[in-house]
């Protein structure tokens, strides 16, 4: 059990780790409530692949910071129409972090209907204090930037639709890893239909990645 936990800990899809818990109770002869608990504390020991956003003040390459985050930046500084354009886009389940996407599903709803830039002083007031000041954090990054160049708002944008582009791939990689997961389930529960229906959707949602 010891020597499996580490395996155990960087299962993500919770359908084949319980697929395999199950199994590993069956051979080892325990119950199944005391390898959940094992598996579980090892997998709560593992350090997180997505932090939390005390770093977000920090000054990062574009390569180094949250994705997520690098974006909502960017669309709470961009041209109003821009924004609108890359928010089409993007949907709140691209977000890992449920901050960010409700961050996101909000400003979506916020410049539907607007015509001149975010106001970003207004649309933070909609916010609580703990995302109120993740936005004003987030806001700040490339505060420096020289606004006054006219090759500011021009490069914003193209920075924009790369990083609205690189996280919408990412999204769809997680999607297929987690639908090739629940394909081996389906082989090894030998469940035709299922497997048929899942291999299908992997297959169209592969082609967009193309």
């Amino acid at each position: 059990m010891e020597e499996l936990v580490p395996v155990f800990s960087k299962i993500s899809n919770p359908v084949v780790f319980e697929h395999y818990a199950k199994q590993l109770a069956s051979e080892l002869d325990i119950s199944e409530n005391t390898v959940f608990s094992m598996l579980e504390k090892g997998k709560s020991s593992k350090s997180e692949e997505f932090p939390e956003f005390e770093d977000f003040g920090q000054k990062f390459p574009l390569k180094d910071r949250k994705i997520e985050g690098y974006l909502i930046s960017l669309l709470l500084k961009s041209p109003v129409e821009k924004s609108k354009e890359i928010i089409k886009k993007i949907n709140k389940e691209d977000f890992l972090n449920e901050n960010l996407s409700e961050i996101f599903e909000k400003l979506e709803d916020y410049i539907k209907d607007r015509k001149s830039d975010i106001n970003v002083k207004a649309f933070t007031n909609k916010f609580e204090d703990e995302q109120k000041n993740l936005i004003s954090e987030l806001y700040m990054w490339d505060s420096e930037e020289d606004t006054e160049n006219n090759e500011f708002p021009k490069n914003l944008e193209k920075e924009l639709e790369e990083v609205a582009e690189r996280l919408k791939k990412d999204s769809i990689r997680k999607q297929l890893k987690k639908l090739s997961e629940s394909i081996k389930i389906a082989e090894i529960e030998k469940e035709e239909d299922e497997l048929e229906r899942l291999t299908k959707k992997f297959e169209k949602l592969s082609k967009s990645l193309l």
